[in-house]
């Protein structure tokens, strides 16, 4: 019952992560320069690092470790036929959804959008879009679920890529921005349900690896990608790469409703 809760929540930390590291870095880059900018930055990571390091002590007393159903295991994970299943679609999902989502800042720059533009205006109001879905889908998850909520935000998604392609294409910063903004909304949306499965699928006998190994496979291989894909745009151009990413995008739709209906 709390899988839209929690997922959502995540979704709200990443949102606010994102404004501050994506929007208010670069945003102040100018003044700042670029060194300092990432020496602050490190510093607030090495803070954020003192307050997390007692929670494994912390989560130690009060909880003592199952040894009943033997040591956790990335290969027992991979070992069962729906597992594997799973980390193959969250892969190809991710490898779809998030370079279409993570180089919309380079696009602008390219169409000749300033550094500082994109800091105050897309890194700050994409991340209040994501932080509005995360509000949104709980209500939306429960009223009418995974499926259909999945369904919504991924129209936004394909909006969003024909707003940004058009944009690039016409010369229309104004429209381009717009869909740089709404496809992390869109983007996020999608994801919220995903996670909210990843928390459904890990609930056998070693739920910590299981989520770790759905989450992190999965988003490690999508990083490879959007670099890979960076590379790509340079001999494609940005309009076949947003074409491209919207049949994409439609086809690892289709799969995951399949998916969902299924469970």
């Amino acid at each position: 019952a709390w899988r839209p809760v929690a997922s959502a929540t995540k979704l709200a930390a990443l949102s606010l992560g994102a404004m501050l590291g994506g929007g208010g870095f670069v945003g102040f880059f100018d003044q700042l320069g670029w060194q300092n900018a990432f020496l602050l930055l490190s510093m607030v990571m090495g803070l954020l690092l003192l307050f997390a390091l007692p929670l494994g002590r912390f989560d130690a007393v009060s909880s003592q470790p199952d040894s009943s159903h033997g040591r956790a295991s990335l290969l027992k994970l991979l070992s069962v036929a729906d597992s594997r299943r799973r980390v193959l679609l969250l892969t190809l999902t991710c490898c779809i959804i998030f370079p279409l989502a993570g180089l919309n800042r380079l696009m602008l720059i390219d169409l000749g959008v300033s550094i500082q533009q994109v800091g105050w205006i897309v890194g700050t109001l994409g991340p209040l879009t994501m932080m509005a879905t995360s509000a949104v889908s709980i209500p939306l998850m429960k009223l009418a679920g995974l499926t259909r909520t999945m369904s919504l935000f991924a129209a936004v998604s394909l909006l969003s890529l024909v707003a940004m392609g058009y944009g690039f294409l016409q010369l229309v910063p104004t429209l381009a921005m717009a869909g740089a903004i709404a496809i992390g909304a869109g983007v996020s949306g999608i994801y919220v349900t995903v996670a909210a499965k990843i928390l459904g699928w890990s609930e056998g006998a070693q739920p910590a690896t299981d989520y770790a190994a759905y989450y992190g496979i999965s988003r490690f291989a999508s990083t490879l990608v959007t670099v890979g894909a960076a590379s790509l745009i340079s001999l494609i151009g940005w309009g076949l790469f947003y074409a491209i990413g919207a049949l994409a995008l439609l086809l690892v739709i289709s799969v995951l409703r399949h998916l969902y209906s299924e469970e």
